[in-house]
């Protein structure tokens, strides 16, 4: 398992890092960041360039998606890779750049159902 995180995002990874000390979590460059994408066997994220990389790659993916609106951002042609809040309104997403940086719509992604996409996208 390889975390990839921004450096102000560390924090938030800390206590899965703890829990499993073999889980790598490197500061990549942009070309190492491709490498690693470009070599995996799933990629779980949200809406950010790792995705769209993936996407490019044609890696398989689990994305989760908060406020912005993946018919209008992608990922083209894989939308059945997408997760969002089952109760997640077009307002939601309509306001998404006045709370891009909150975190409460992405939050309300059940743990199962992302679980759940990610074993269906590994027994493929």
């Amino acid at each position: 398992i390889v975390v990839l995180a921004a450096p102000s995002e560390r924090p938030w990874i800390a206590p899965l890092l703890d829990v499993d000390p073999s889980i790598q979590c490197p500061q990549t460059s942009v070309g190492q960041l491709c490498a690693v994408i470009a070599g995996s066997q799933l990629l779980i994220c949200n809406d950010s360039a790792p995705l769209h990389i993936a996407v490019g790659f044609d890696r398989p993916i689990v994305t989760m998606f908060g406020p912005t609106d993946p018919k209008l951002v992608g990922p083209y042609g894989r939308m059945d890779t997408v997760i969002q809040p089952a109760d997640i309104t077009i307002e939601d997403m309509a306001r998404y750049r006045r709370h891009k940086d909150d975190p409460s719509l992405i939050a309300r992604i059940d743990i199962d159902t992302v679980w759940q996409r990610v074993e269906d996208a590994l027994a493929v």
